[in-house]
């Protein structure tokens, strides 16, 4: 099968520890059961890596008529997860110390229920660092947010405190010229009284030194 054909579903990069065995065609056991990881998972079926099959099963793989039973276990289910599949394509890859090989099962049946339910895990373990790292640096950025309105708020506060005391200080100034105001103008109103009854002594003075006048300006006026 080729490559494009494998890939034609999406699929999730992820390593989940599987169980599994390969039956007959009839769904009869013909191999114990071995032990794999998965490499990627799709909605329809996963590629299976499995290193180093010393055992000798490799050739029953072959037979793409046969069937694979999977028992998957996911961290938030008690139970595992089996499955049903079948072969749909195979690789192998000589590695330094040992063989690797890949199979690419589709599920079948009831499986592709609990197929789904294995890729939106895959799907949400992937997700979950980048989801992880968006959250990390909203949560940064609010705080920053935060810090600066934090910072706003005390920089507007202290001009308001400055404001308020300028307004004080204005309004003490402006006090104290209405006391010196009403200080003045109670000194003028009494000084105003002060003259007033002065000029009331001179009238009074001058009044008496007209009478004075005309009484010695009579006498004068007889003797002549």
């Amino acid at each position: 099968m080729s490559r494009k054909e494998r890939r034609k579903h999406i699929r999730i990069s992820t390593v989940l520890p599987v169980e599994f065995f390969l039956a007959d065609k009839n769904g009869k056991q013909i191999t114990p059961w071995l032990q794999g990881f998965t490499q990627d998972i799709g909605k329809g079926g996963i590629c299976l890596r499995v290193n180093d099959l010393w055992w000798g099963f490799w050739d029953r793989f072959n037979h793409f008529d046969n069937k694979v039973f999977l028992q998957i276990k996911l961290p938030f289910r008690k139970e595992p997860l089996f499955l049903e599949a079948r072969i749909r394509w195979l690789d192998s890859k000589e590695l330094k110390n040992f063989f690797q090989y890949k199979i690419g099962l589709e599920f079948k049946g009831a499986s592709q229920r609990e197929s789904r339910l294995t890729f939106k895990f895959a799907l949400l373990k992937k997700i979950t660092p980048f989801a992880i790292t968006a959250i990390l640096i909203l949560l940064v950025l609010a705080f920053s947010f935060l810090f600066w309105r934090k910072e706003r708020i005390a920089q507007k506060n202290q001009e308001l405190v400055n404001e308020y005391g300028m307004i004080l200080q204005r309004n003490e100034y402006l006090l104290q010229a209405l006391e010196d105001s009403q200080e003045m103008e109670s000194y003028f109103h009494q000084r105003k009284e002060d003259l007033s009854q002065r000029i009331e002594e001179l009238r009074q003075a001058i009044a008496g030194l007209e009478s004075e006048r005309a009484f010695f300006q009579g006498i004068q006026e007889k003797d002549q």
